[in-house]
């Protein structure tokens, strides 16, 4: 029975393409669930893109580090970037009005308008 399993595990890891095989590990490794086929196709289409950055930018010589795959290798760029932190909205700008301050007080003293009391601890 357990060569069953095994023969079953090897035809189908032979039925997927490597980049298939290496997202299955991925998913694995990751803890990584979809609900629908449909999603599976866009996690995995995410993924190729990824996977072929890192290979390619560890196949050049000039790079000073190695990239590799994290928990965000199936993500968008969009979901990535929604992650990032606060991103000013440009769009919702309004237009500031100056008000004219010629007729304010040069200062206002609280203590002698009863809104605050005197210091109390002076020496």
């Amino acid at each position: 029975m357990k060569s069953f399993a095994l023969a079953t595990v090897l035809g189908a890891a032979n039925a997927l393409n490597t980049v298939e095989f290496e997202y299955m590990n991925y998913m694995a490794m990751f803890n990584k669930q979809h609900t629908d086929v449909e999603m599976f196709q866009v996690r995995l289409e995410n993924f190729q893109f990824v996977d072929a950055f890192i290979q390619e930018h560890n196949a050049s010589n000039g790079a000073t580090y190695t990239a590799g795959h994290n928990q965000f290798s199936d993500w968008s760029e969009a979901e990535y970037k929604s992650m990032l932190g606060y991103v000013k909205d440009t769009k919702s700008v309004k237009n500031v009005t100056l008000l004219d301050e010629s007729n304010n007080a040069d200062g206002i003293n609280w203590v002698e308008l009863g809104a605050v009391t005197g210091v109390k601890d002076q020496a």
